[in-house]
């Protein structure tokens, strides 16, 4: 999934909508987005994702996120 995409899903989940994304065939709320950069200086995008019905977080790649 683009950057710019799934921040806005984060924006409206944050603000109160019911907002789902599929990582896995599994699907979660977009919670939170995180950038850093590995030893060569690419940037790494990392998604992170908050369980349906568990108080739990998931960190997965940004790409591997599919909007429902």
């Amino acid at each position: 999934m683009e950057r710019k995409r799934y921040l806005e899903l984060c924006q409206k989940y944050a603000v109160g909508e019911d907002i789902r994304v599929k990582y896995k065939d599994t699907e979660y709320h977009p919670y939170r987005y995180e950038l850093g950069f590995d030893k060569q200086g690419k940037s790494i995008h990392t998604a992170i994702l908050k369980d349906l019905k568990a108080n739990s977080l998931l960190y997965c790649r940004l790409e591997d996120v599919k909007e429902c």
